[in-house]
């Protein structure tokens, strides 16, 4: 970049951050999410107070309050522009951008819905066009047990005939299932039910993803449904999906708006919560939505990332998914999820080099929770950057 050019050209201009950009913050380093083209960037927390200090400033102006470090003020400005975070225009035309808002708004009642199947059967098939009824917009049916050809087929019928925007389903491997065939469901059927996102396979002796006809098949080689990743945090799971990010900022992420039906009709948060709040085919739906008011319920929906212990310091909290079934301190209910293995202290996840635990950045205090050591973080990536 000719930064003399630049600033012959737009010295009385003014820098502007696009909207669509969101910053991070962690305590070691932020990551900065770009919601157009859904990538991320990562960069030093020193980057992120810079561009809180000079937005809206002109070049001039920026120049004269880093009068001693021009050439790190021009890789910035190089790596703002060329990755379209921001740009140097005139007040009016920054006027002309229109401004992302921030807000999130669910037009459903409920977001999305898990449903466990043992055997398939016309209450089953109740349910499922029960919740239909709701206003939900994405529904998983979860096979507890082996799934019949016919009845998964049966099932992907239904839904596709009902108003929900996707589904998917989870389904224990039978060799036959998605096989060729009088009986089976062969890959080129999917292209008939438009509104089938994925199909998870566990129990399978291979852990792998394909795609099909822009459906997504995953098989795990866990043996049970009730350990299929849910409450692990990795960066495979991560998402920079406008939506969630949106989320992420106001609720949280996993359990808004979610309701759970088991085999026998036990509603709950999720399929994993303890607390029951009766039977789906004994209530009538305006019985079922007054289960929204009620604040039991809804807590979980509003517990934040932000809110969290440790999670409120790590610069993934944005693109990253929370349960609260599977916490450190079941009697804190804003604790760190038990699954997260990302050190936000010092930037390792577990198994990288120089990895040592949350746990040994700080101390934990039934008052006020998780209490970092700042003194002992200090040293620890003094140790990790120096070596």
């Amino acid at each position: 970049m000719d930064i003399s050019k630049l600033y012959q050209d737009m010295q009385n201009n003014i820098l502007h951050i696009f909207s669509n950009i969101i910053f991070s913050k962690g305590y070691c380093c932020t990551i900065i999410i770009d919601t157009q083209h859904k990538k991320t960037h990562s960069v030093p927390n020193s980057f992120t107070d810079f561009v809180n200090e000079t937005e809206n400033c002109s070049l001039e102006d920026i120049y004269q309050k880093f009068p001693h470090n021009k050439e790190i003020v021009d890789e910035y400005f190089d790596f703002i522009t060329q990755n379209s975070i921001g740009v140097f225009l005139t007040k009016l035309e920054i006027e002309n951008f229109a401004k992302m808002s921030h807000d999130y708004f669910s037009p459903y009642h409920f977001e999305n819905a898990i449903v466990d199947v043992r055997n398939y059967s016309s209450n089953t098939e109740k349910i499922i066009s029960k919740i239909d009824e709701l206003n939900v917009g994405y529904i998983q049916v979860r096979f507890l047990e082996h799934c019949a050809q016919a009845d998964l087929k049966k099932c992907l019928s239904l839904i596709n005939h009902l108003s929900f925007e996707f589904c998917s389903f989870v389904l224990p491997y039978n060799p036959s299932l998605l096989s060729v065939g009088e009986d089976g469901v062969s890959t080129e059927e999917f292209a008939n039910y438009p509104k089938l996102d994925s199909i998870t396979i566990y129990n399978h002796p291979d852990d792998k993803i394909e795609h099909d006809y822009l459906k997504t098949i995953i098989y795990t080689s866990l043996k049970d449904i009730r350990k299929t990743g849910c409450g692990a945090v990795q960066k495979e799971y991560f998402s920079v999906d406008t939506k969630h990010i949106l989320q992420s900022i106001h609720f949280n992420t996993c359990l808004y708006k979610k309701i759970y039906v088991s085999e026998s009709g036990i509603i709950k948060n999720c399929p994993y919560s303890m607390l029951e709040y009766g039977n789906f085919l004994d209530l009538s739906n305006s019985e079922v939505l007054k289960i929204t008011k009620n604040k039991k319920f809804t807590h979980l929906w509003h517990i934040k990332k932000d809110e969290i212990e440790v999670c409120k310091d790590c610069e993934f909290r944005l693109v990253c998914t929370d349960c609260r079934c599977f916490i450190k301190a079941p009697q804190n209910i804003h604790s760190q999820p038990s699954k997260c293995f990302y050190n936000p202290y010092i930037a390792r996840w577990k198994g990288e080099e120089g990895y040592v635990s949350v746990e040994d950045c700080g101390s934990y205090s039934k008052e006020s929770g998780f209490i970092p050591n700042h003194k002992k973080i200090a040293e620890i990536n003094k140790q990790l950057w120096e070596s």
